[in-house]
């Protein structure tokens, strides 16, 4: 009884249909971590980038006060994720093809 249940079940994942549906949902959930992960990487790169470039201001944009720094820290995570959400630099776009992502998905991302 129990031997015929685990046929019937090895049965259903050696169908074609079933395992191509399976491996498509597998595919679009690797694609989806990909985009993911290329998105975090322009984010933290941009971040860094604005960062980097108002330290070359001499007084800065808040001036010398004791909240400067926080004020200048939020100022670099938010232009760095404007400039990443915008696809100004493209680099999620090469990230995604190096760690094996399909180029159709950034036209899904730009689209929102």
């Amino acid at each position: 009884m129990q031997g015929e249940s685990m046929l019937a079940q090895a049965g259903a994942l050696a169908r074609p249909d079933t395992v191509s549906q399976a491996a498509a949902a597998g595919d679009r959930a690797r694609a989806g971590q990909i985009d993911e992960a290329a998105q975090r990487f322009e984010e933290l790169l941009s971040t860094m980038l604005v960062r980097e470039m108002r330290r070359g201001v001499e007084q800065g944009f808040f001036g010398e006060g004791a909240g400067a720094d926080v004020f200048e820290g939020w100022l670099d995570e938010h232009l760095g994720r404007s400039l990443a959400r915008d696809n100004v630099f493209d680099l999620a776009q090469a990230v995604r093809v190096s760690l094996g992502g399909s180029v159709q998905a950034k036209s899904a991302k730009v689209t929102r």
